[in-house]
Order: structure tokens, then C-alpha cells, then sequence
């Protein structure tokens, strides 16, 4: 994994296909866990490839896991951008919803 520095947020690239879990929030508030492919995460948000076709205000929970940790952390969040790069696939960009607190401590967990 690589570090990339963006203001005063980081976001860690990860070159090899990491496969994890997003919650996704329907209107009708019922969840739907689904598996996608992250490809970077940093403390204000992560980018991600799905073949899922889903919309810019989408509400998703991330569930962050760490060696470090005992349990995931659960990182609520907004998908702020999408771009198809093909037919099957996008690519997105979500914000997490979270307090300055939290992103302190990911600033820490990720290694900044």
C-alpha cells in the first residue's frame, strides 16, 4: 500500500484488488450488505469499484477491519461521485460522515 497525501486528509492506495463489505441504505431504511472492491480508504472517505449501478446520494456504512483492532470499525458515509468505466463496472467516491475524533484515530490506524 502506498500513502497519498491530499490537504490535510491522506488516503491509502491499495494496489492489489481489496474485497470488502459496504451496507448500503435503501430508502425504506432496510440494509443490504454487498461485497466491492476498495481501492484506496483514507479518514475523510475511500474509492471503490462495483458492478453494482447505484446513485450519487447513495448512503453506505463501510466496515473497516484492521489487524489492530478487535472488532470493525463501522464508518457511515455518502457516495459523493461516480464514474462508469465500463458497461458492468463503476467507480466511486464516498465521504464519510463521521466526527473529527474518528478521523483522528483513522489518520492514526492507517499510518499517517
Amino acid at each position: 500500500m502506498a500513502l497519498k497525501m491530499k490537504e490535510k486528509d491522506f488516503r491509502v492506495n491499495i494496489h492489489f484488488p481489496l474485497e470488502s463489505e459496504l451496507t448500503l441504505i435503501n430508502v425504506e431504511a432496510k440494509l443490504e450488505n454487498v461485497i466491492v472492491i476498495v481501492e484506496n480508504v483514507g479518514p475523510g472517505g475511500l474509492r471503490f469499484i462495483s458492478n453494482l449501478h447505484l446513485r450519487n446520494d447513495q448512503e453506505v456504512i463501510y466496515s473497516l477491519n484492521s489487524d489492530v483492532l478487535e472488532d470493525k470499525i463501522l464508518l457511515p458515509g455518502t457516495v459523493i461521485w461516480k464514474e462508469e468505466l465500463s458497461n458492468e463496472l463503476c467507480q466511486y467516491g464516498v465521504h464519510f460522515n463521521t466526527p473529527e475524533t474518528t478521523r483522528t484515530y483513522l489518520n492514526k490506524l492507517l499510518g499517517a
